[in-house]
Parts: structure tokens; C-alpha cells; sequence
């Protein structure tokens, strides 16, 4: 479909009309430039427009000390496609990893301390004293990686939201095409709780507590509510840089990623443009005719592509009236109340503590 706009014109109140557009990525955070360099490379005119002034969405440097610059957003990354890496060619583009597998320790009030190794196969070789602990957590580990792995194509896309919804759907396909151990495994797992599957596999409270740490980090599930063991296993199915739901440190933190995702969309002749929020997505007929931008502007595109929040896309940019009463429950539904916080800690040296410093 050809845009019946070639060129720029200006509408009743003077403001610019851009046409000659292919499509249009709403959002300059790391999926708006993955989806714009994708569209640039398959040769259409892109062009990417972010609502800040830098590139990068929640994701930017800024003074948080006099002289010590700090970035926002998160860091640690668990998921980043080896796909994509190899298709926009970041590595030449300049993502590179500090570390591949960040190990994670943990300190209890008793004084032990556990260190749960990055590289989840060798998982098992945590320094547990108990012989039947590190078989358990062995056995373990083994079944929920090949789970994980196994249902990788299921959680394509996006997490596991509980029942419902396209992922549920997924997840059930795959179920029923599964071999029967793999599928009674699954279903074993749908609906379950973190707390009620590690409490079954494992006596130790210890290992217990520090598994549960497991499944909720970077989860918006509680331990404690059905599904949360599926959460475990999305970040799982995951990888980053290589390692199977590793959590890897990238060079330069997430900023580097970001710059190499903007230097891939421009490699790819994308349009990048900061600062140019928009109000809404145009909507003639039944059909996405481009973008209203909030200086009263249009760019004129058949594609519109939004890699913001969903609620923010439809409920505000395209309006209720538009949208199929199911697709509104979706997203005016209650959403778990659960607040994280990040702390930027600068240290004047090295820990003294012996379990840190291994």
C-alpha cells in the first residue's frame, strides 16, 4: 500500500505534514530501536520518534554525585536474544559484556553464606555441605532448564501473565504436543506457587530461601501466588551472552546496549528523532493512517508501530471508542501492587567481607 502522501503539505492550522513514510516506531527505548533497525534493514522509510530528549527511554546517564555519573534503569540483562545480536549485528556495533554470568551471594542472619553460581548447569556446585542438598538442587536445576528450554517458543514475545491471553494458549499447544513426561511436568508447573514447588523438592530452608530469591527476582509474581513458578521458568528460558538464564553485566552498563542498538537503526537508515512526542495514532476508517504528534504535526504512515506501555497505546493514543471490549478488560485490569527500588552504591574500596570478595 503506497501512502497517498509523497512529499510534506501542511493541514488547516499550518502545522507539517511529512508523507513519503513506510512506517513509524513510537517509543526510543531498546525495543522501539530493535523494531525500527528491523523495518530500516528490510528496506522501508523509518522513522523512530522518542517523547524525551535522549535517545534510550528510562534509560539514561545523569549526575548522582558531585563528579560520579550514574545511569538509570536496570543493568543486569537476562534476555537478549542471540538472534538479534546476530541479525543487527550489535557485537559490531559495540555490545560487549563485562561479565557473561554474574553469581549471586547470599547472606543469612545465622552468619552463613551461600553463593549460587551464574552458570545455572554447574548450579549445583553452590557451597552446600550436605551430599543429598547438592543432589537435590542437581536434579533440580536439570529439570527446570530442560523445562525451560523446552517451552522457549511458548514464552516468545513476552512473560506469562497467568490464565488467559494468548501465552496461556501457547503454553497449552505446547503442552499437548509434548511427550508425556515433559507434559506432566508442565502441567505440574502451570499453575503453581514458587513456595509450594520448593518446598516439595527440598528440606533445607536455606536453599529453599535462597531459590525463592531465585524466582522473584526481576518477577511481578510473588512466590507466594499461583503462577509464580512459570515466572522462574520465563527468566530461565531466557539468554544473555551465550548462557542459558544467565544474568550477564554489559560493558558500559545498558547504555552501551542502547547505543548499539541506535548505531544498528541508523546503520539501517532510520529516521531517529528525540524529543518529538506523540499525542495520538491517526485512525481513518478501520486503518492506521500515521501519527499526530503533540506540536500539532502528522507524519503519514500505513505501519505504526508502538513499543511503549499498551495501556498508553490504545486506551490513550488510539481511545477507548476504538478498541474491542475484551482488549479494554486486558488492559484496565488490576495489576499486582509491587514497588522495586535500585540504590546506586559507590565503594571507596574493596569489601572486606571473605564470602563477598569470592
Amino acid at each position: 500500500m503506497t501512502n497517498p502522501l509523497d512529499g510534506n503539505e501542511e493541514n488547516k492550522s499550518g502545522h507539517r505534514i511529512e508523507g513519503g513514510i513506510d512506517a513509524v516506531v513510537i517509543g526510543a527505548g531498546a525495543d522501539g530501536l530493535a523494531a525500527s533497525a528491523y523495518l530500516g534493514k528490510a528496506g522501508l522509510r523509518t522513522v523512530l520518534v522518542g517523547a524525551g530528549p535522549e535517545i534510550g527511554g528510562r534509560i539514561a546517564a545523569r549526575e548522582i554525585a558531585p563528579g560520579v555519573q550514574g545511569v538509570d534503569g536496570e543493568h543486569l540483562i537476562t534476555i537478549l536474544d542471540p538472534d538479534v545480536i546476530a541479525e543487527l549485528d550489535l557485537y559490531r556495533h559495540g555490545v560487549e559484556f563485562a561479565a557473561r554470568r554474574l553469581d549471586t551471594t547470599y547472606f543469612f542472619e545465622s552468619g552463613e553464606v551461600l553463593r549460587f553460581d551464574g552458570d545455572l548447569t554447574q548450579a549445583a556446585l553452590l557451597n552446600l555441605e550436605d551430599d543429598s542438598d547438592r543432589e537435590a538442587l542437581e536434579a533440580f536445576m536439570g529439570d527446570v532448564l530442560e523445562t525451560a528450554a523446552f517451552l522457549r517458543p511458548a514464552f516468545a514475545g513476552g512473560g506469562y501473565a497467568g490464565p488467559g491471553g494468548n501465552h496461556q494458549r501457547q503454553l497449552e499447544k505446547a503442552v499437548n504436543q509434548a511427550p508425556p513426561e515433559m507434559a506432566a511436568r508442565v502441567q505440574r508447573y502451570l499453575y503453581a506457587t514458587a513456595e509450594d514447588v520448593l518446598r516439595a523438592r527440598f528440606d533445607d530452608e536455606q536453599l529453599r530461601t535462597l531459590l525463592l530469591a531465585e524466582a522473584s527476582f526481576r518477577s511481578a509474581s510473588p512466590p507466594h501466588e499461583p503462577f509464580s513458578f512459570m515466572s522462574l521458568l520465563r527468566r530461565y528460558a531466557g539468554e544473555a551472552a551465550g548462557l542459558q538464564g544467565a544474568a550477564a553485566y554489559p560493558k558500559g552498563g545498558t547504555v552501551s546496549v542502547i547505543d548499539a542498538l541506535r548505531r544498528a537503526a541508523q546503520a539501517a537508515k532510520v529516521d531517529v528523532r528525540a524529543a518529538t512526542p506523540v499525542k495520538s495514532i491517526l485512525i481513518e476508517g478501520d486503518r492506521v493512517a500515521g501519527v499526530t504528534l503533540a506540536d500539532g504535526g502528522q507524519l503519514r504512515s500505513s505501519i505504526v508501530i508502538a513499543a511503549i506501555d499498551a495501556q498508553q497505546a490504545f486506551q490513550d493514543m488510539i481511545g477507548p471508542e476504538m478498541i474491542d471490549i475484551g482488549l479494554q478488560r486486558i488492559l484496565t485490569a488490576r495489576r499486582p501492587e509491587i514497588s522495586t527500588a535500585r540504590m546506586q552504591i559507590i565503594l571507596k574500596g574493596v569489601a572486606q567481607d571473605e564470602a563477598t570478595r569470592r
